[in-house]
């Protein structure tokens, strides 16, 4: 099946079958979004700028949240 007929196939659903879909495909997303972002954690892909940070945070030149 195409992503066209894909596409097709989910515009044609009722809206109770359209929003179970949406919802599934919101869900797959952020799980793919999660394993991006570990995948660069793990990559050494942050650790310049957590250094950054942490000389931010050591020199007093971040301020609490709260």
């Amino acid at each position: 099946m195409s992503v066209q007929e894909i596409k097709a196939a989910i515009r044609a659903l009722p809206d109770a079958d359209f929003q179970e879909v949406s919802c599934a495909v919101d869900e797959m997303e952020a799980e793919r979004f999660d394993q991006s972002l570990d995948k660069a954690a793990q990559s050494g892909k942050f650790d310049p700028w957590l250094k950054k940070v942490d000389a931010d945070i050591d020199a007093g030149r971040v301020k609490p949240l709260n």
